[in-house]
């Protein structure tokens, strides 16, 4: 018998979410990125939780009518975990900005 190996992150889970991501630049880095986040032994990138954040950031993107310049390349979001990132929408804006900015108990 060979050595088993463990099964990895394989291109078919990656090519799943980058056929939903927008701004396609950077898919090598953004691939690296990814499978390095999810063999982490802390708290390890899983990859509903990733699939869940980029629909998330895609309707956040749709919702609020950004720009394409606007939009993070591939890359960089996978490499700064931006499926963690809140893309609560409430009335047709992101109120992300003002919920950092206001005390709860202004927002009651």
């Amino acid at each position: 018998l060979g050595e088993r190996t463990v099964p990895s992150h394989d291109d078919d889970e990656f090519d799943e979410l980058w056929k939903l991501y927008p701004n396609k630049k950077g898919k090598t880095n953004a691939f690296k990125s990814y499978e390095r986040e999810c063999k982490k032994k802390k708290n390890p990138a899983k990859f509903e939780e990733v699939k869940k954040g980029l629909i998330a950031y895609c309707e956040y993107i749709k919702a609020t009518n950004t720009e394409m310049r606007f939009i993070k390349n591939g890359s960089t979001w996978f490499n700064q975990r931006c499926w963690e990132d809140d893309y609560t929408i409430q009335n047709g804006k992101n109120n992300q900005t003002n919920k950092k900015a206001q005390p709860e108990y202004e927002l009651l």
